[in-house]
Protein backbone atom coordinates (compact mmCIF):
# COMPACT_ATOMS: atom_id res chain seq x y z
CA UNK A 1 0.00 0.00 0.00
CA UNK A 2 1.21 3.41 -0.85
CA UNK A 3 1.25 6.45 1.46
CA UNK A 4 -0.17 9.27 0.38
CA UNK A 5 0.89 11.56 3.50
CA UNK A 6 4.08 14.23 2.55
CA UNK A 7 7.17 13.14 3.73
CA UNK A 8 8.81 14.10 7.06
CA UNK A 9 11.82 15.90 5.32
CA UNK A 10 9.41 17.98 2.61
CA UNK A 11 7.36 18.93 6.07
CA UNK A 12 10.66 20.67 7.57
CA UNK A 13 11.72 22.20 4.26
CA UNK A 14 8.51 24.26 4.45
CA UNK A 15 8.64 25.13 7.61
CA UNK A 16 12.43 26.35 7.15
CA UNK A 17 11.12 28.69 4.43
CA UNK A 18 8.45 30.41 6.31
CA UNK A 19 10.70 31.07 9.02
CA UNK A 20 13.13 32.48 6.82
CA UNK A 21 10.48 34.46 5.09
CA UNK A 22 9.47 35.94 8.37
CA UNK A 23 13.02 36.89 9.38
CA UNK A 24 13.19 38.69 6.10
CA UNK A 25 10.19 40.37 6.79
CA UNK A 26 10.60 41.56 10.21
CA UNK A 27 14.26 42.36 9.28
CA UNK A 28 13.30 45.17 6.48
CA UNK A 29 10.37 46.33 9.15
CA UNK A 30 13.53 47.33 11.78
CA UNK A 31 15.32 48.68 8.72
CA UNK A 32 12.79 51.28 8.15
CA UNK A 33 12.29 52.35 11.48
CA UNK A 34 15.90 52.71 11.90
CA UNK A 35 16.15 55.25 8.63
CA UNK A 36 12.73 56.79 9.48
CA UNK A 37 10.38 55.03 7.34
CA UNK A 38 12.15 55.36 4.09
CA UNK A 39 9.82 52.14 2.94
CA UNK A 40 6.61 54.38 3.38
CA UNK A 41 7.88 57.60 0.67
CA UNK A 42 8.92 59.71 3.91
CA UNK A 43 12.34 61.08 3.67
CA UNK A 44 13.46 62.38 6.97
CA UNK A 45 14.76 66.04 7.07
CA UNK A 46 18.39 66.38 8.87
CA UNK A 47 19.04 69.03 11.12
CA UNK A 48 20.53 71.44 8.68
CA UNK A 49 17.83 71.08 6.77
CA UNK A 50 15.61 71.95 9.62
CA UNK A 51 17.64 75.51 10.14
CA UNK A 52 17.73 76.13 6.81
CA UNK A 53 13.74 76.11 6.38
CA UNK A 54 13.52 77.94 9.95
CA UNK A 55 15.77 80.82 8.66
CA UNK A 56 14.11 80.61 5.30
CA UNK A 57 10.51 81.18 7.49
CA UNK A 58 12.28 83.96 9.88
CA UNK A 59 13.31 86.10 6.66
CA UNK A 60 9.88 85.60 5.30
CA UNK A 61 8.37 87.31 8.14
CA UNK A 62 10.50 90.00 8.73
CA UNK A 63 10.60 90.77 4.78
CA UNK A 64 6.86 91.11 5.31
CA UNK A 65 6.88 93.42 8.71
CA UNK A 66 9.28 95.36 7.15
CA UNK A 67 7.91 96.13 3.66
CA UNK A 68 8.48 99.52 2.18
CA UNK A 69 5.93 102.47 2.31
CA UNK A 70 5.56 104.11 -0.70
CA UNK A 71 3.42 107.03 0.78
CA UNK A 72 2.41 108.06 3.46
CA UNK A 73 3.83 109.38 7.31
CA UNK A 74 7.08 107.84 9.27
CA UNK A 75 7.52 109.46 13.25
CA UNK A 76 9.92 108.52 15.79
CA UNK A 77 9.07 109.19 19.27
CA UNK A 78 11.59 108.98 22.29
CA UNK A 79 10.80 108.70 25.61
CA UNK A 80 11.24 111.16 27.90
CA UNK A 81 12.46 108.91 30.36
CA UNK A 82 15.85 107.25 30.99
CA UNK A 83 15.95 103.52 30.03
CA UNK A 84 12.60 102.50 29.83
CA UNK A 85 11.69 99.05 30.35
CA UNK A 86 10.19 96.64 27.44
CA UNK A 87 7.33 96.35 29.95
CA UNK A 88 6.81 99.98 29.33
CA UNK A 89 7.91 100.47 25.66
CA UNK A 90 5.21 97.35 25.04
CA UNK A 91 2.21 99.72 27.02
CA UNK A 92 3.14 102.53 24.19
CA UNK A 93 2.82 100.52 21.77
CA UNK A 94 -0.87 98.76 22.40
CA UNK A 95 -1.62 102.60 23.35
CA UNK A 96 -0.22 104.16 20.25
CA UNK A 97 -2.34 100.96 18.52
CA UNK A 98 -5.31 101.61 19.99
CA UNK A 99 -5.26 105.62 19.17
CA UNK A 100 -4.30 104.81 16.01
CA UNK A 101 -6.90 101.84 15.08
CA UNK A 102 -9.53 104.59 17.27
CA UNK A 103 -8.62 107.70 14.40
CA UNK A 104 -9.18 104.95 11.59
CA UNK A 105 -5.91 104.50 10.62
CA UNK A 106 -5.85 100.83 10.52
CA UNK A 107 -2.78 99.93 8.46
CA UNK A 108 -0.46 101.78 10.52
CA UNK A 109 2.42 100.06 11.97
CA UNK A 110 4.37 100.05 14.95
CA UNK A 111 7.41 99.15 16.11
CA UNK A 112 9.69 99.62 19.43
CA UNK A 113 13.45 99.61 19.58
CA UNK A 114 16.28 101.18 22.01
CA UNK A 115 13.51 103.78 24.03
CA UNK A 116 12.40 104.95 20.64
CA UNK A 117 8.88 104.12 19.24
CA UNK A 118 8.46 104.16 15.20
CA UNK A 119 5.03 104.52 13.60
CA UNK A 120 4.71 104.31 9.93
CA UNK A 121 1.30 104.99 8.43
CA UNK A 122 0.63 104.60 4.24
CA UNK A 123 -1.59 107.13 2.47
CA UNK A 124 -1.29 109.92 4.93
CA UNK A 125 0.34 113.41 4.37
CA UNK A 126 0.08 115.02 7.44
CA UNK A 127 2.84 114.12 10.29
CA UNK A 128 1.57 116.71 12.74
CA UNK A 129 -1.99 115.73 13.54
CA UNK A 130 -0.31 112.19 13.98
CA UNK A 131 2.10 113.62 16.18
CA UNK A 132 -0.43 115.38 18.01
CA UNK A 133 -2.75 112.57 17.91
CA UNK A 134 -0.47 110.43 19.72
CA UNK A 135 2.53 112.52 21.97
CA UNK A 136 0.16 113.22 25.00
CA UNK A 137 -0.03 111.40 28.12
CA UNK A 138 -4.06 111.75 28.17
CA UNK A 139 -3.97 111.56 31.55
CA UNK A 140 -7.57 112.59 32.34
CA UNK A 141 -8.08 114.09 35.78
CA UNK A 142 -11.24 116.23 37.81
CA UNK A 143 -10.09 118.81 40.16
CA UNK A 144 -11.44 120.65 42.93
CA UNK A 145 -10.91 124.48 42.86
CA UNK A 146 -7.82 123.63 45.63
CA UNK A 147 -6.43 121.38 43.31
CA UNK A 148 -7.72 118.27 44.81
CA UNK A 149 -8.20 114.92 41.78
CA UNK A 150 -11.53 113.92 42.95
CA UNK A 151 -11.27 111.14 39.68
CA UNK A 152 -9.01 110.03 37.82
CA UNK A 153 -9.65 109.12 33.86
CA UNK A 154 -7.28 105.66 34.20
CA UNK A 155 -9.37 104.47 37.10
CA UNK A 156 -12.64 106.05 37.14
CA UNK A 157 -13.34 105.74 33.77
CA UNK A 158 -15.77 102.90 32.35
CA UNK A 159 -15.98 104.93 28.07
CA UNK A 160 -15.05 107.98 26.41
CA UNK A 161 -17.87 108.71 23.38
CA UNK A 162 -17.84 111.47 21.33
CA UNK A 163 -21.03 112.82 20.44
CA UNK A 164 -22.49 116.15 18.23
CA UNK A 165 -25.94 116.71 19.93
CA UNK A 166 -27.67 119.42 21.55
CA UNK A 167 -26.16 119.65 25.39
CA UNK A 168 -28.70 121.93 27.25
CA UNK A 169 -32.32 122.74 26.22
CA UNK A 170 -32.05 126.08 23.45
CA UNK A 171 -28.29 125.81 23.27
CA UNK A 172 -28.00 124.08 20.03
CA UNK A 173 -26.02 120.88 19.39
CA UNK A 174 -22.36 121.46 19.80
CA UNK A 175 -19.07 118.62 20.02
CA UNK A 176 -19.12 117.15 22.99
CA UNK A 177 -17.15 114.07 25.04
CA UNK A 178 -19.53 111.66 26.68
CA UNK A 179 -18.31 109.81 29.40
CA UNK A 180 -19.41 106.39 31.39
CA UNK A 181 -18.42 106.49 34.93
CA UNK A 182 -17.75 103.27 37.02
CA UNK A 183 -19.85 102.52 39.49
CA UNK A 184 -17.84 103.26 42.61
CA UNK A 185 -16.57 106.50 40.60
CA UNK A 186 -20.23 107.65 40.68
CA UNK A 187 -20.21 108.46 44.62
CA UNK A 188 -16.97 109.71 44.62
CA UNK A 189 -18.20 112.45 42.12
CA UNK A 190 -21.37 112.97 43.99
CA UNK A 191 -19.67 113.78 47.12
CA UNK A 192 -17.60 116.21 45.41
CA UNK A 193 -20.00 118.11 43.65
CA UNK A 194 -21.98 118.17 46.54
CA UNK A 195 -18.78 119.83 48.45
CA UNK A 196 -17.91 122.51 45.13
CA UNK A 197 -21.21 123.78 45.31
CA UNK A 198 -21.28 124.08 49.01
CA UNK A 199 -18.61 126.75 48.87
CA UNK A 200 -20.85 129.27 45.95
CA UNK A 201 -20.18 132.10 47.94
CA UNK A 202 -16.68 131.83 47.95
CA UNK A 203 -16.58 131.72 44.08
CA UNK A 204 -15.04 128.28 44.01
CA UNK A 205 -18.19 126.15 43.05
CA UNK A 206 -16.55 124.29 39.96
CA UNK A 207 -14.88 121.19 39.39
CA UNK A 208 -12.19 121.83 36.72
CA UNK A 209 -11.32 119.02 33.81
CA UNK A 210 -7.72 118.62 32.82
CA UNK A 211 -5.38 116.48 29.83
CA UNK A 212 -2.32 116.39 31.49
CA UNK A 213 -2.05 119.73 32.88
CA UNK A 214 -3.66 121.70 30.61
CA UNK A 215 -7.89 122.27 31.55
CA UNK A 216 -9.99 121.76 29.04
CA UNK A 217 -12.98 123.11 31.04
CA UNK A 218 -14.31 124.11 34.62
CA UNK A 219 -17.81 124.20 34.62
CA UNK A 220 -20.20 125.37 37.63
CA UNK A 221 -21.73 122.81 40.38
CA UNK A 222 -24.87 124.26 41.37
CA UNK A 223 -25.41 121.16 43.43
CA UNK A 224 -25.08 117.27 43.91
CA UNK A 225 -24.44 114.80 40.64
CA UNK A 226 -25.41 111.82 41.30
CA UNK A 227 -24.70 110.14 37.62
CA UNK A 228 -23.00 107.72 35.68
CA UNK A 229 -22.27 110.04 32.95
CA UNK A 230 -20.34 113.39 32.72
CA UNK A 231 -20.20 115.39 30.18
CA UNK A 232 -17.01 117.21 28.60
CA UNK A 233 -17.81 120.64 27.04
CA UNK A 234 -15.28 122.78 25.63
CA UNK A 235 -14.26 125.19 22.59
CA UNK A 236 -14.42 121.84 20.67
CA UNK A 237 -14.17 121.12 17.03
CA UNK A 238 -15.39 117.90 16.18
CA UNK A 239 -12.22 116.98 15.03
CA UNK A 240 -10.61 117.83 18.45
CA UNK A 241 -13.70 116.53 20.87
CA UNK A 242 -13.18 112.89 18.71
CA UNK A 243 -9.26 112.86 19.20
CA UNK A 244 -10.43 113.72 23.19
CA UNK A 245 -12.59 110.86 23.43
CA UNK A 246 -10.39 108.39 21.24
CA UNK A 247 -7.15 109.21 23.49
CA UNK A 248 -9.00 108.91 26.93
CA UNK A 249 -10.99 105.18 25.54
CA UNK A 250 -7.39 104.24 24.67
CA UNK A 251 -5.69 104.67 27.39
CA UNK A 252 -2.96 107.27 28.79
CA UNK A 253 0.92 106.68 28.39
CA UNK A 254 3.15 105.56 30.97
CA UNK A 255 5.53 108.45 30.32
CA UNK A 256 5.94 111.58 27.89
CA UNK A 257 6.94 111.39 24.16
CA UNK A 258 8.78 113.74 21.72
CA UNK A 259 8.88 113.03 18.29
CA UNK A 260 12.28 113.25 16.90
CA UNK A 261 11.75 112.75 13.54
CA UNK A 262 8.87 112.95 11.13
CA UNK A 263 9.25 112.14 7.47
CA UNK A 264 6.88 112.26 4.62
CA UNK A 265 7.01 109.73 1.89
CA UNK A 266 6.13 110.90 -1.45
CA UNK A 267 6.01 108.86 -4.46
Amino acid sequence: MSNNYPSQNTDTKNKKKVIIAVIVIIAIFVAGLTTGFLLFGQKPESEEEKRKETETSEAKKIKKKSKKMTEGVIITFEANKENPTDYEMDIVEVVFNARLNGAGYYEARVSSENGTITVEIPNVTNADEIEELLSPIAKLTFRDADGNVVLDGATDIKDAEYEYSEIAENAGAAPHVKLTLIQRAVSKFADATRAAAARAGEGKNYISIYLDENPISSPMVSGEINSDTLIITGDFTPESAKMLANQIKSGQLPFELTAISKKIVAK
